[in-house]
């Protein structure tokens, strides 16, 4: 998940997704006094979330401040009324609950959680879910309680090992040659393409393709500016490769 925003000292959390209509909830909460300190969508959930905190518990505050969202989000949010429990909530993004032998863990992805256990919960969408050290409550999106089945998850710890990097970006940056060689090997036929990867009519439309645009933001901004050096290095001489934006 991202870098914690925090809203008055009091609500700090995590997101992962987009709100779509963030701007709009920023105009709002800026009329109620709160101050921004950057430009994410995240830093609206947590005044958000703050704002209904004033008259309500941070179960009932987080479900409120998601009613007024549109988008994707998988948040876990912490007070500092109540350092030990976490209310984490899910929508359109992946969020699990780890339940290890004394201790509950939310994350995105299993491989935060095979180091410390197997055992995980698969939020479903609406769902909120109350952590503590010792207890695990899990609401639908009218926050009456629900019951999710307890996975044992397959996944080989062998993946999951950082090896001589530092960090899991790292290991996938140094991965990627071979990443795209194991994908590309899967797909390429006597060294070449064929057009059927891209649709079934893809032929008869590629020929009428006369410029590409590729739209990112973050670190697919990024992949996006690999793409278009790459292409342009596959036909620098074609009239084409000039309308790539």
């Amino acid at each position: 998940m991202r870098t914690p925003h925090i809203s008055n000292n009091k609500i700090a959390l995590v997101h992962n997704g987009i709100i779509e209509n963030h701007e709009e909830q920023c105009v709002r909460l800026k009329k109620l006094g709160y101050k921004f300190e950057s430009e994410t969508d995240t830093e609206v959930i947590a005044h958000l979330i703050d704002h209904y905190h004033k008259k309500n518990d941070l179960l009932k505050s987080t479900q409120l401040a998601t009613k007024d969202l549109t988008g994707a989000y998988a948040i876990a949010v912490i007070s500092i009324e109540n350092k030990d429990e976490i209310i984490c909530a899910r929508l359109g993004c992946p969020l699990i609950i780890g339940q290890g032998k004394s201790e509950y863990f939310a994350a995105s992805d299993i491989s935060a959680l095979i180091a410390i256990t197997r055992k995980v919960i698969y939020l479903e969408d609406g769902d909120f879910a109350k952590l503590t050290k010792n207890n695990l409550e899990i609401f639908g999106s009218n926050l009456k309680k629900v019951k999710r089945k307890v996975n044992e998850s397959k996944v080989k710890t062998s993946s999951m090992d950082l090896g001589p990097h530092d960090h899991f970006m790292q290991k996938e940056i140094y991965e990627q040659p071979r990443a795209i060689g194991d994908t590309i090997e899967a797909v390429i036929d006597n060294n070449k393409f064929d057009s059927a990867l891209f649709g079934k009519n893809a032929k008869n439309v590629l020929k009428d393709v006369n410029s590409i645009l590729i739209l990112a933001a973050g670190t697919s901004y990024y992949a996006g500016l690999t793409a278009k050096y790459w292409l342009r290095g596959c036909c620098k001489n074609s009239n084409f490769c000039r309308n790539f934006k």
